[in-house]
């Protein structure tokens, strides 16, 4: 809670979300810009997200050197590109 990278947005007995901001935050017009996040569910189960391997390389690390998890002890996986849906014209 006290690392400048992380925004908590989310913190209640079931689960705690953070947005991953970096070493600072970047806005432009659209809003800020993050580079993943992290959900802890049930106490239990950490779930790691971002949109790209690049943004993925750097949550483990940031975990590693907050929380001493290890690379090792996470499970990586990998979802398919999400496909545009297409938009009827008018």
């Amino acid at each position: 809670m006290d690392d400048v990278r992380l925004h908590c947005v989310e913190n209640t007995r079931r689960q705690a979300f953070w947005i991953n901001w970096g070493e600072l935050a970047l806005d432009d017009a659209y809003g800020t810009w993050w580079f993943g996040d992290v959900e802890l569910k049930n106490a239990r189960t950490l779930v790691v997200s971002a949109m790209s391997d690049r943004r993925m390389a750097v949550l483990p690390a940031l975990l590693h050197e907050r929380a001493g998890l290890s690379p090792g002890a996470c499970r990586a996986s990998h979802t398919l590109p999400v496909q545009p849906v297409a938009k009827p014209k008018r």
